[in-house]
């Protein structure tokens, strides 16, 4: 069960999220595309690494599924993850590839090409009850 979220939560970093709305229905990932060449990117950047223009680059609201183009399975993660856990890379339609990880059990592997959305869960407690969040995908109708 995950746990209620309170205005006091954030994201696990600033700025990842559209919105400070970590539902997992309606959050949405926080990108940006260039104004000069319509690359776009994730995370959102100040600046274009592809044609390095410093314009202003325009806000996105990236899609909420995609498909994963690699992945594998994390067997040693850090401390404060709970191991085994699927990692991979999901490419969104707008040309964005995002690396999270994947909810589906260890023993179900979610194939290459398999088409996946987001959702997002608590990762992190601070000592104070706050919740960070962060963003999962998940195989599309619960099946890998």
């Amino acid at each position: 069960m995950r746990p209620k979220v309170e205005v006091a939560d954030e994201a696990i970093k600033p700025g990842v999220f559209v919105a400070d709305d970590f539902s997992p229905e309606t959050a949405r990932l926080r990108g940006a595309r260039c104004p000069r060449c319509q690359e776009v990117f994730f995370p959102a950047r100040q600046a274009c690494p592809r044609c390095h223009t410093r314009d202003d680059m325009q806000e996105v609201a990236l899609a909420r599924t995609g498909r994963i183009g690699a992945i594998t399975a994390v067997v040693r993660p850090p401390q404060h993850y709970p191991a085994p856990y699927w990692l991979a890379e999901v490419e969104l339609p707008e040309g964005v590839r995002v690396v999270a990880q994947v909810e589906a059990a260890i023993d179900q592997p979610v194939p290459v090409g398999a088409a996946v959305e987001l959702t997002t869960r608590p990762l992190l407690a601070r000592p104070n009850g706050q919740w960070l969040w962060g963003y999962v995908f998940a195989p599309v109708g619960g099946q890998p």
